[in-house]
């Protein structure tokens, strides 16, 4: 703990060290030199300034002195804008107990000024913090207001920042206890999912693969997955954080670490000799970036997941959305009549029924694990078509037929009602589902006319994104 100082001239310094008996204090002689105020200490005379906190007052003895001490305070309130921190000024007395007398009395009461001081600092201190909390309360209710108008804008999606396509011929084997570190070519800003492609599913059960999203400059480990080897399948795996990363710009990298007994086979998308930027198996650079997918969204930014992606929950329920990118990869359960596929024009997945048929298309592990509320979105596009009925349907990936043409013997409560509806009319359909789903699974897309009667139009009848809740 630093002792407090009092300043005194040099022509009062030895009496004024008599008169001081107290050993928190320490003497220090003081001088005005051309309008500046000097101190000298065991390294010489240095300039005094706000640096110096324990200094507790001016000290003088003597006439002169009290003249030196009034010179110091009025540089001391020019300089620093202030009054000087006091002066306790002894001239008339010349009794040395007395002069400790004095002395210590006035250093009590300076004391005792600067306690009542603190004290009050502290009370304001406290009623700041409060007041500060109580902001800070109404800034996230603030914020948690502006998501909600966000998400009923329909703005909450993510966006591919950077897609390295995977190239035929090259590919990377990760073997078990291998660690395997990939730069990724973006920053950290927004970053909401990160995708590598396997070029085969793994055969074996009980393997894990553990991912890690990791930033460069301060090695913190901003997200992690551990997926199971049965819920891993041939192409892209896709790994989301519920609430996109913030804005400060970090380097960023992905981890993989396999159990496997077998080599997990990942695609890769060309050369780069820099180190840097090629995957990196333990340490030894492979001369060879993976080939990855980068999404981004608002920063600091809670949005759905795609219902395809292995995500990482928060507190909070999920939700999911079933994005253009799975109806993109939609399958026809139809060999003939009919036609099922997206159509770019109108964003959505488009099923033309025939007569008396029930037109059917599958998004295969589209249903993740967890999801119990399904909300989807379609609309009959052509101004001439008749009624068409919708209806949606939830079924593990064992229901897929050897065939795959045919539709699954859904569960009790795991299909839609049919919902009838005229051309040009958007409406949600609902599917609550009696308990979460306990593995991923299959979202079938059904329609079919109301009437029966196939009328000389396409009839365009097309599902769009929706929403997966958990």
């Amino acid at each position: 703990m630093k002792k407090m100082l009092l300043l005194t001239p040099g022509s009062d310094y030895e009496a004024a060290v008599n008169a001081l008996v107290s050993e928190s204090f320490l003497m220090r002689k003081f001088k005005a030199d051309d309008g500046v105020l000097m101190l000298q200490s065991e390294e010489g005379w240095s300039r005094v300034d706000g640096n110096i906190p324990n200094i507790i007052g001016f000290f003088a003895l003597t006439e002169e002195g009290q003249a030196s001490v009034k010179d110091a305070e009025a540089i001391w309130t020019h300089q620093f804008g202030e009054s000087s921190p006091g002066a306790c000024l002894l001239s008339g007395t010349e009794d040395a107990g007395k002069q400790r007398d004095l002395l210590s009395a006035w250093l009590l009461d300076k004391l005792s000024a600067e306690r009542v001081r603190l004290m009050g600092r502290n009370v304001r201190l406290m009623q700041g913090m409060a007041q500060l909390r109580l902001t800070h309360s109404e800034t996230q209710a603030s914020f948690e207001r502006l998501e909600s108008f966000y998400y009923q804008k329909g703005e909450d999606k993510r966006f591919v920042a950077r897609h390295l396509e995977p190239v035929d011929g090259i590919s990377l084997l990760l073997k078990a206890d291998q660690y395997l570190t990939q730069r990724l070519p973006v920053e950290s800003v927004g970053i909401s999912d990160v995708a590598i492609y396997l070029r085969q599913t793994p055969v074996e059960t009980g393997a894990e693969l553990n991912v890690s999203l990791r930033t460069v400059e301060d090695d913190v480990v901003v997200a992690s997955w551990n997926v199971s080897s049965a819920c891993l399948t041939k192409g892209w795996q896709r790994f989301s954080v519920m609430r996109a990363l913030g804005t400060d710009p970090l380097t960023t990298e992905i981890d993989l670490e396999w159990s496997g007994a077998k080599p997990l086979t990942l695609a890769l998308a060309g050369k780069n000799p820099d180190p840097r930027w090629s995957a990196n198996i333990d340490g030894r650079s492979e001369g060879q970036v993976l080939a990855i997918q980068v999404w981004s969204a608002v920063p600091g930014v809670l949005s759905p997941a795609s219902s395809a992606a292995h995500t990482q929950g928060e507190p909070r329920r999920r939700k999911w959305i079933v994005g253009l990118d799975l109806l993109q990869r939609v399958e026809s359960l139809e060999e003939v009549g009919g036609s099922i596929h997206f159509d770019e024009r109108y964003g959505g997945v488009r099923l033309s029924p025939t007569e008396n048929q029930t037109l059917a298309a599958r998004l295969e592990s589209a249903a993740p694990a967890g999801a119990s509320r399904f909300v989807a979105s379609v609309e009959t596009k052509n101004a001439d078509a008749p009624r068409v009925e919708y209806a949606i349907g939830v079924a593990p990936k064992t229901s897929k037929q050897t065939a795959g043409k045919r539709m699954p013997e859904f569960m009790p409560d795991c299909v839609s009602d049919w919902v009838s509806l005229p051309a040009e009319t958007w409406s949600n359909l609902e599917l609550l589902l009696p308990e979460p789903l306990s593995q991923r699974g299959d979202i079938y897309l059904m329609a079919r006319l109301s009437s029966g009667k196939l009328p000389d139009v396409d009839v365009a009848a097309c599902f769009f994104p929706f929403m997966v809740h958990e």
